[in-house]
């Protein structure tokens, strides 16, 4: 009998915990941080990159859909920056200083740049094992280790400081997959 039940929780365990050392990395990367991106890249780290304070930061959490792969965590401020409207009636309007991350999913380097070649983009050397930026909607795509994320970044007109400031950010979080 206590041979019995040694050999069902033997068997038991081997279940329970096959499927834990069965899990890589990538996908505890990603699981770890589903739901959770304000933890992975935080409005501290966010601010300071930015150069604006951190009480003044609008945060906003974006699902497109029902799945954690659509996931965006908006850092937004306040800005001094505007532009004009097109159309009949010609506006100013203020465009708010923002940094969004997201989009962390698992992901392969084929799949990678089978995008990249369906896209007008440009490739960032030496930024993870792979990167590019989506021209249309300065989309930075960075791939390491079986991850891919996103970053958008406008907070200058120039174009220089969000290059620099999102490669920033792409280092910063790639430390952490």
């Amino acid at each position: 009998m206590m041979k019995t039940s040694f050999l069902y929780f033997v068997t038991l365990m081997t279940f329970a915990i096959a499927p834990l050392a069965a899990v890589e990395p990538t996908d505890r990367t990603v699981a770890e941080h589903a739901g959770k991106l304000d933890q992975w890249f935080t409005v501290e780290e966010a601010a300071k990159i930015a150069g604006k304070p951190i009480d003044a930061a609008q945060v906003q959490y974006q699902k497109i859909e029902k799945t954690p792969y659509t996931e965006v965590v908006d850092y937004s401020w306040k800005g001094e920056r505007k532009r004009m409207t097109t159309g009949a009636l010609k506006m100013e309007i203020p465009v708010p200083d923002s940094i969004k991350v997201g989009w962390l999913r698992k992901d392969t380097l084929d799949q990678l740049k089978a995008l990249r070649e369906m896209t007008e983009a440009e490739d960032l050397a030496g930024v993870g094992e792979y990167a590019f930026i989506v021209k249309s909607d300065q989309q930075y795509i960075i791939y390491k280790n079986g991850v891919r994320f996103s970053i958008w970044i406008n907070i200058s007109n120039d174009p220089k400081v969000n290059h620099a400031k999102a490669l920033e950010i792409a280092n910063l979080l790639l430390k952490k997959i």
